[in-house]
């Protein structure tokens, strides 16, 4: 699974539209979901794992980050 399709695994367990997402999480701006869902974005700042493990400690870091675990 690539990290575009395990963003949108999360965002799709969380049941929140995109803007709401990036809200919770604690993003900015939604557009920055809306990168990493286009796959235009190949890897993770440790602030973005940082957000979004914070917001879902359920999420397994690796998982995340490699798509293992």
């Amino acid at each position: 699974m690539i990290l575009s399709e395990r963003i949108a695994a999360i965002v799709q367990y969380s049941k929140f539209s995109i803007p709401k997402f990036a809200e919770y999480v604690g993003f900015k701006t939604p557009q920055t979901v809306r990168e990493l869902l286009k796959g235009n974005t190949r890897s993770l700042s440790d602030a973005v794992q940082y957000k979004i493990t914070s917001a879902y400690p359920e999420i397994n870091k690796l998982w995340l980050l490699t798509g293992e675990g």
